[in-house]
């Protein structure tokens, strides 16, 4: 499921955020096929057999299921106070959002040490906000419908990172359609992906 919805995001040039996961949604194989039809109806037909749902969240599809953890027992509804960035690669914008939402998780703290790399392909355009959720501000940089954000663990961890980041932002940038195979997923009892 997950790389199908990111298949169908690349092609119609659609930024998509996913908020939970399972292991269904990555070992069960979707196909579909339909005639003319609307952007609603593929979704639909690609995410109601999993159980998951989708909506809108301005030009961004935001899928999600009954079992996702909301409030404060989910790290992507955690405000942040003030998040910039404008004209960088997709990929360090991430970056500086998973840095943010540390500093904010963790006021004292004096900094983070470690490398980031991403690649230059896929760019962002500014993105401003105040007092926004983590889950807001990663719909803001995939708006530009060149990339999508996928958690990478399950519902029930959402309360905490676990180490290996709480979601990654994907850029379209494939041709092989396995995004899924880029998501760093423990938890989920998934060992051949």
């Amino acid at each position: 499921m997950i790389d199908a919805l990111l298949m169908f995001g690349q092609q119609e040039h659609i930024g998509i955020g996913i908020d939970y996961i399972d292991a269904p949604a990555f070992q069960q194989r979707v196909s579909v096929q339909l005639g003319a039809t609307t952007v609603g109806h593929v979704l639909d037909s690609i995410t109601h057999r999993f159980g998951y749902i989708w909506s809108m969240n301005g030009p961004v599809v935001r899928v999600t299921h009954a079992g996702a953890m909301v409030g404060k027992r989910n790290l992507l509804n955690k405000r942040i106070p003030r998040f910039k960035v404008s004209d960088m690669p997709i990929g360090l914008a991430d970056c500086k959002l998973k840095g943010t939402l540390h500093s904010t998780l963790n006021p004292t703290s004096t900094g983070i040490v470690g490398d980031c790399p991403y690649s230059t392909e896929s760019k962002v355009r500014r993105v401003e906000m105040d007092n926004a959720s983590v889950r807001q501000i990663l719909d803001a940089i995939v708006s530009d419908g060149n990339a999508a954000w996928v958690v990478q663990q399950p519902p029930w961890t959402m309360d905490k990172d676990l180490g290996h980041g709480l979601w990654q932002i994907l850029p379209y940038n494939t041709t092989d359609g396995r995004y899924s195979s880029g998501l760093q997923v423990w938890g989920l009892g998934l060992h051949d992906r």
